[in-house]
Parts: structure tokens; sequence; C-alpha cells
């Protein structure tokens, strides 16, 4: 109950019991290394520089390669490399409960296999879209008021490239109409778009600019 941040928190508790010391909201510039190529330490966006004698990194690989270690061929090759799918992700407090949705759900599109090189090949959102559904609240109480749901939609989509003529405002707009057609459609609900509440979004820029992916 309460959410995966709930683990977080755990672990946190139980580090900081052993001496750990957490700091937030503290950027890492960069991953220092000796002469030899190991890993001593970083240096945060502040300008200060924190040495260790390990550094364990969980940013993405890419992302590690190509801005906080110093560069190397790897790092190129990485860059070269084909890409997994990006995602917009939708984020809803319902003011009801949607019985009709289980704790995970998942939407295929009918052409699905023709949706997945859109994804892959065109880096886009398909014309027709498959999208995973998951209502946190089937499981975990606290995850939404009495009477109420919880929802998080998943809709892949191809990752940042190149490609200048992609707009993600329209995308969007796009995933976010289809999914509730879909879902209104399929389970037969005369007006989910109304059950919205409040809404959160992430799309393939917020990926990139807030979590380096």
């Amino acid at each position: 109950r309460g959410g995966f941040n709930k683990v977080l928190q755990a672990i946190e508790s139980v580090a900081v019991r052993h001496g750990a010391k957490f700091n937030y909201n503290s950027d890492v510039q960069e991953i220092t290394v000796d002469d030899e190529g190991t890993a001593r330490g970083v240096k945060l966006s502040n300008g200060d520089t924190i040495t260790s004698d390990v550094v364990i990194c969980n940013a993405d690989l890419v992302y590690a390669y190509n801005r906080l270690l110093p560069k190397t061929r790897y790092a190129e090759t990485l860059g070269r490399r084909e890409l997994a799918s990006s995602s917009i992700s939708f984020y809803w407090s319902m003011n009801v409960v949607v019985p009709q949705l289980e704790t995970h759900n998942v939407f295929l599109a009918e052409d699905y296999r023709g949706s997945f090189d859109q994804i892959f090949k065109h880096h886009t959102l398909p014309d027709q879209p498959s999208f995973y559904v998951n209502v946190p609240s089937r499981v975990d109480s606290t995850a939404a008021p009495d009477g109420r749901d919880t929802i998080v939609v998943l809709v892949p989509v191809g990752h940042i490239s190149d490609r200048t003529d992609v707009d993600f405002d329209l995308l969007v707009k796009r995933a976010r109409d289809q999914v509730i057609d879909t879902v209104q459609k399929r389970l037969k609900i005369a007006d989910f778009r109304s059950m919205i509440d409040h809404e959160m979004i992430n799309d393939p820029r917020t990926w990139q600019n807030e979590f380096n992916l």
C-alpha cells in the first residue's frame, strides 16, 4: 500500500540507519575519472565535487556514456544503435470508480503489427495506437479517495529522433483522444472524458528533459 514510493522510502530508511547520506536536488554534471579511466567521484552542477571509492550510476546508458563520462568510441557506437520506443503517459484522477476496468488492461490496435512499424521505423505515434491501462486503486486503497479511481495510461510512441516534422503537442492530443474514444467504444462507457478530474502527462520530451531518457 502507498505505491512504489513506499519501497523507496523503506530503502532510504535502511540506508540512513547504516550511515548513508542522500543529497537530493543535486544534479550531477560529470562523473570524474582518473588517468586510468577509473571513476573517482562526481561533479555537481553547482561546482562541488564529491570523491568516492566507488561510483554507481543508474542513469540511462546512452546518456551516461555521452553526457557524464569522457567521450569514447564506445559512447559513439551507443548513440548509433537502434533505441527502444518511448511513450506518452497519462495520469488521471477520476471523479468516479470505473468498474469496467481491471487492474491491468491492454488495448491492442487492429493492425498492431503495422502500428509497431510506425513506432520503430518511423518514430511516431501509430495511426491506431495500442496502449496499456493500469488502475492502481484496484489493489491499493490509498491510491484514490473512496468512490474514485486513479488511472495510468501508457501509449508507446517513437523516441525522439532527427525528424523535424514531429509535433509532439499534436501527438499528445491525438493519443489522448484515441485512448478515450477506444475505452468508451470497447467498454461501452458513455462519457469517459467527463470522468477525468485531473491530469498529468509525460511525453518523449519529458523523459528526455527531466529523466535523461
